[in-house]
């Protein structure tokens, strides 16, 4: 896959260009404020026993969502997750196994969650709009609801249902399955998930966003808020370096495309 080239990010998912590393220490966890003054983050890394609980639910550090950062440079979004989960664990509710969800954002922060990032699978990168969510096995109060009685939770969006919402683009995006050590101060696995997501996808929206993810149980979930202005404001800190031109046609043709194309099944509840 082509590396995606900013000011200073390279989507490999190499965490050195954020400024996180792995020296076993608290402040592994740490982004570089060089980043600019759009830099957001979000860090959940705790001690997590064996089939621990996590929030909203348990699966100890093998489901673990632990940090989630964000920062734009005024052509793309930038995302880097760090979460437990291997992005080749299967769905698979029989054997009590979720694999990874996709990248949710909600513009307006009112649970909308109109776009929409594929991370796993042939259109991984692939940028949908006005999409149907799965949801996972909780809620946000910790309650398991398929043995509740209790409708699952719109607000644990969990991977885009299959053939819902309209393509707008392609984000460049590495979820690597080489598990990374020594972050933070206790031991396991832990796997990145870098994107750039060009603004241009998110044309008529700015301002303030949630970002989250979650697992296909939704066992736990990260998120954060930032805001966005219109695609082309010049109002960032850092020098935006465009896209190539290459890139920007593929994703101006995509415009209007439907996610009928899409051939990744989604095994969840609803």
């Amino acid at each position: 896959m082509p590396a995606a080239q900013a000011t200073s990010i390279t989507v490999d998912g190499n965490l050195s260009d954020w400024g996180l590393h792995t020296n076993g220490n608290i402040n592994d966890w740490t982004a570089s404020t060089s980043l600019g003054a759009t830099l957001k983050s979000a860090i959940d890394d705790v001690y997590i026993s064996p089939n621990g609980y996590l929030n909203p639910g348990y699966g100890g550090q093998a489901y673990d969502a632990e940090a989630l950062y964000s920062f734009s440079d005024g052509t793309n979004l930038y995302v880097a997750l760090v979460t437990g989960l291997n992005p080749k664990t299967p769905t698979n509710p029989r054997q009590n196994t979720y694999g990874p969800g996709d990248l949710a954002i909600d513009f307006g922060n009112n649970g909308s969650f109109e776009f929409g990032i594929q991370t796993t699978g042939s259109d991984k990168g692939n940028i949908y709009q006005n999409v149907s969510w799965g949801l996972g096995l909780w809620d946000v109060n910790g309650r398991e609801t398929r043995l509740s009685g209790l409708a699952a939770d719109p607000n644990l969006p969990t991977s885009i249902i299959d053939g819902t919402g309209n393509l707008v683009g392609a984000a460049i995006l590495e979820y690597n399955n080489n598990a990374i050590q020594n972050m933070g101060i206790y031991s396991g696995n832990h796997y990145v998930l870098e994107a750039a997501i060009p603004l241009l996808a998110f044309s008529g929206f700015s301002g303030e966003f949630v970002l989250q993810w979650t697992m296909n149980c939704a066992n736990d979930a990260i998120k954060l808020i930032s805001s966005l202005p219109e695609f082309g404001s010049t109002t960032h800190n850092s020098t935006s370096i465009p896209e190539p031109a290459t890139l920007a046609l593929i994703a101006l043709g995509m415009l209007g495309l439907t996610a009928s194309q899409r051939k990744r099944a989604t095994a969840l509840l609803t």
